[in-house]
């Protein structure tokens, strides 16, 4: 990771000045970070502020680079150990099948975004999530996770070009056939693909550390998720929960996917980039998702009453939310004033 430095362009905003010196400081003020972070963080500063958001990357800038290496060097060690010099029938049943569900996910990651049908890509995802199943035997590899880990290898690869999305290009590595050199995967630096690679892995696992009772047998933390949103729904718009209630529609079919993706088939993944900033400032990734599910079935409340079961059902599988995503997070945030730490008020 290069050191930080601002100014990177003239005529900075407020904010981009705002994190020019919060992640420039010789020691990153966390909480400072945070209240920054949750109004949205600039492109170009992004992948600096995830990382430090996540507690991977050290606050202090003079031990940054040699730690973030080290955990580098510890992931291809991994990769080395246990993808490289391993043959396939060397693996496990276990280890067998996980892969080949991996390798079956993969192709079907997000394809309206067309990076993720490129083949270093594809390979990059193979590793993480194996490597993710075979260290984390507790929740093993859960479909979906090929989705969880996209957001951040978009903006890691943009904090090398100040922010700017990397794309996927027709080019097959020919630099005379590529206008946009630069941000065309296919020349990339394998240098910056392996510190991409590694940055992610760590990500997901820090991330999956903090909800991993989503994924686990039963999914008790997704379940009560669940049950938190239900109990606010009927606190903020009884008309809406009775409606649902009346057409026999459980918030487990209407939100299941919502809670095990986070939004991420139901939206852009730009959009999802900037509710991410929001909730990595939180202090539990996952808590804010609960007011952000209600604020959106509110905001849809009228409609919704509208529909009998099966409309709804449709409605699920078809949403697509392209309103203002900052709205959005402004809604959930006043519902979180309500109900966040008052239990009690929810019933």
């Amino acid at each position: 990771t290069r050191k930080y430095s601002s100014g990177r362009k003239k005529n900075r905003s407020y904010k981009e000045l705002q994190f020019d010196r919060i992640l420039s400081s010789n020691r990153i003020h966390l909480p400072e970070l945070r209240s920054a972070a949750w109004n949205g963080i600039p492109g170009d500063c992004r992948a600096l502020a995830w990382k430090v958001l996540l507690n991977y990357a050290p606050r202090t800038e003079s031990t940054r680079r040699s730690i973030l290496q080290k955990k580098r060097n510890d992931y291809q060690s991994i990769v080395k150990k246990f993808w490289d010099d391993v043959p396939d029938a060397a693996r496990s049943t276990n280890e067998q099948m996980a892969l080949r569900q991996v390798l079956v996910d993969i192709p079907r990651t997000l394809p309206e975004v067309p990076l993720f049908k490129n083949q270093r890509i594809k390979d990059m995802m193979a590793r993480v999530l194996y490597l993710y199943a075979l260290k984390n035997p507790s929740t093993g590899y859960v479909q979906g996770f090929n989705e969880l880990i996209c957001p951040f290898m978009l903006v890691y690869f943009g904090g090398y070009f100040d922010g700017k999305e990397v794309r996927a290009c027709e080019c097959e590595g020919s630099v005379e056939e590529c206008d946009e050199k630069s941000l065309c995967i296919e020349h990339i630096s394998d240098e910056i693909f392996s510190e991409v690679e590694a940055d992610t892995y760590h990500s997901l696992t820090i991330l999956l550390s903090n909800i991993q009772t989503h994924y686990t047998e039963d999914q008790p933390g997704l379940q009560q998720n669940i049950v938190k949103l239900s109990k606010v729904v009927k606190r903020v718009d009884l008309p809406l929960h009775n409606h649902l209630m009346d057409q026999g529609m459980m918030y487990q079919q209407l939100c299941f996917r919502w809670f095990h993706n986070f939004l991420l088939r139901e939206t852009s993944i730009k959009n999802i980039i900037r509710i991410w900033d929001t909730y990595l400032s939180c202090s539990g990734f996952g808590s804010f998702h609960v007011y952000v599910c209600a604020a959106i079935l509110v905001q849809d409340s009228e409609k919704i009453r509208g529909m009998p079961l099966e409309e709804i059902f449709q409605y699920i599988q078809q949403m697509h939310y392209d309103d203002d995503v900052n709205i959005l997070l402004s809604q959930a945030y006043v519902l979180s004033t309500l109900f966040d730490g008052n239990e009690a008020h929810l019933g």
